[in-house]
């Protein structure tokens, strides 16, 4: 009885392992596609806080590709839900926007608009950066 007692917890330990690695290799630590349209996003918001909008015109067309990259990425695990992409579409759109707001020349107080609800859009997603 005491065999069969260690070989049970044996063969628990060996699953609990296996959940252990199987979880770790389901959670990425990063979504690079996230990162990268998150860094030049931050770039450019801070620079409108300071009433800067430049960086938001000299980079509009690249902001659209970086979304478009980050919506046709493969979404990590831990970011599941029905929403995810959704809201990545939506983010493509609002990029899109900014873009053509900035090629018509619009008002910085529309481009503002424009970048505030990107800014809102992106946190349905990473609601704690």
């Amino acid at each position: 009885m005491t065999r069969s007692i260690s070989r049970l917890l044996k063969v628990f330990l060996v699953l609990i392992s296996f959940t252990h690695v199987a979880r770790a290799e389901a959670r990425p630590d990063s979504w690079k596609e996230m990162e990268s349209f998150h860094n030049m996003v931050t770039s450019i918001f801070q620079s409108a806080e300071e009433n800067d909008l430049n960086p938001l015109k000299e980079s509009a067309r690249h902001l659209v590709l970086k979304a478009r990259q980050w919506q046709k990425a493969i979404v990590p695990p831990r970011y599941t839900g029905r929403h995810i992409k959704q809201t990545l579409l939506q983010i493509s759109q609002l990029c899109e926007s900014i873009d053509r707001a900035v090629k018509q020349g619009r008002s910085e107080e529309v481009l503002l608009g424009l970048l505030e609800n990107l800014h809102n859009t992106y946190h349905k997603i990473v609601p704690y950066c």
